[in-house]
């Protein structure tokens, strides 16, 4: 038994995190090439990269102010690189911050609105005793059904 757990544990190593480096732009899209012709693509005014050769060259360019308008950023972990990670992690926000606001308000006794039982004439529903379905009315009629009890 062990020894299927060695094999899968060598078969599907754990990923070692990686390490990005986070470039700005001033221009919303942009393109610029190395000195080799490898191609620098600038998105959404933003370029993540993991490659050690094209953080090299970025970092030489923007020392010398080569490359104007461009700009390093922070290291990321792959985790932060990640488009959906970062979606999660505000959306977790957003939800946290809506359940703050609504603890804050029970907190100070706010009760919410739960809107009335009565219909439009002015009628409060009744639970059928015999427990079906329909909705008795305060005449005794049903609503639902059309079986008079």
């Amino acid at each position: 038994m062990s020894e299927a757990l060695d094999r899968l544990a060598n078969n599907n190593p754990v990923e070692e995190e990686r390490k990005f480096q986070h470039y700005s732009c001033a221009k919303q899209t942009m393109r610029t090439f190395t000195d080799t012709g490898r191609a620098i693509t600038f998105i959404n005014f933003q370029f993540i990269t993991d490659d050690e050769d094209l953080i090299e060259y970025l970092n030489t360019q923007i020392a010398k102010r080569a490359l104007p308008g461009i700009a390093k950023g922070a290291s990321m972990t792959s985790e932060e690189a990640s488009p959906m990670s970062a979606l999660k992690r505000r959306l977790r926000l957003e939800i946290l911050a809506e359940q703050k606001a609504e603890a804050i308000k029970v907190a100070k006794g706010f009760v919410p609105n739960m809107g009335s039982t009565k219909d439009k004439l002015g009628n409060t529903p009744k639970v059928n005793p015999l427990g079906s379905n329909s909705l008795l009315n305060a005449a005794g009629s049903t609503s639902g059904d059309g079986v008079a009890e």
